[in-house]
């Protein structure tokens, strides 16, 4: 079971296909800045303008429990990248990538 889904709000773009099953990951409680990292993808093209929703309380152990962890990648202490596959929702390997150069890039890591 994904614990990360219970101890992070998770974000994610409704809108982009290419994004399915990528998600941005806020520690609960944090100050982590998501709404840069959203900004940040969006001005790369590689995330939806004004979309993005985040997955609510109850659904938590849905998306822990039906979701295949491929990797997860620190971008700061308290925020974090997430790549998972659903036989529904695959996740792009390219587009991943391009999220994490991205981020890390930005938010000061090589």
């Amino acid at each position: 079971m994904n614990q990360i889904f219970y101890n992070f709000d998770a974000y994610f773009d409704p809108e982009d296909q290419q994004n399915g099953s990528l998600y941005i990951f806020k520690r609960r409680g944090s100050n982590a800045d998501e709404t840069r990292a959203i900004s940040l993808l969006v001005e790369a093209k590689l995330w939806s303008k004004g979309a993005y929703s985040m997955v609510r309380d109850d659904q938590r152990e849905a998306y822990a429990t039906q979701l295949e962890e491929l990797e997860v990648v620190s971008i700061t202490e308290d925020l974090l990248l997430g790549r998972y596959d659903h036989p529904k929702f695959r996740s792009d390997a390219t587009r991943w990538e391009n999220w994490v150069s991205c981020l890390k890039s930005n938010f000061g890591h090589p």
